[in-house]
């Protein structure tokens, strides 16, 4: 496993997505923290910081922690809804992680 960001910036703003922790990843706390300092400007950081989200990485199996940054969530939260490709999409969380910070495999 490991730690993987995409993300879309526009006007030198993450827009969409962010950085998700590889559960097997020794470094995933220094590569989160290092997409803080590059890409959330200081200004945001009140609003922007890492979350956890419990994964389910096989079917019927325990859930497990990973760390998360999603800048656009929050952009999108105090911005209302975003116009993205002539889409509107409501959120902009971590492609793996659930409103109530839980996904299941289905």
């Amino acid at each position: 496993d490991f730690t993987y960001q995409h993300h879309t910036v526009s006007n030198g703003l993450v827009t969409f997505g962010g950085i998700e922790s590889g559960s097997a990843d020794s470094k995933a706390m220094r590569h989160l923290h290092a997409y803080l300092d590059k890409h959330v400007p200081y200004a945001q950081r009140r609003t922007v910081d890492i979350e956890a989200c419990a994964v389910q990485a096989e079917a019927d199996g325990d859930l497990s922690d990973i760390y998360y940054i999603s800048p656009a969530s929050f952009r999108q939260r105090s911005e209302g809804e975003t116009n993205t490709a002539n889409t509107v999409v409501n959120r902009f969380e971590s492609p793996y992680c659930s409103p109530d910070q839980k996904t299941y495999l289905t």
